[in-house]
């Protein structure tokens, strides 16, 4: 039973922060942007790495010219 507890206690959470992030105001679309940008390299940085690509997140940035 303490595991529920806890997963409920955890979904509760989210549920919370939910609430607040609706209370955020909007992102510009620069800022958007640069989020779309950041996320899309993350995901494909873990992928490479994931695949066995040894670049630092700092080199792979510095390949595609993102600036950190």
């Amino acid at each position: 039973m303490k595991k529920k507890a806890s997963i409920n206690k955890k979904i509760g959470k989210l549920v919370d922060l939910d609430r607040k992030m609706k209370d955020l105001p909007e992102i510009s679309p620069i800022e958007k942007q640069v989020l779309d940008t950041e996320q899309a390299f993350k995901a494909v940085y873990h992928s490479n790495k994931l695949e066995g690509n040894k670049l630092s997140e700092a080199d792979a940035r510095k390949a595609i010219q993102i600036d950190e």
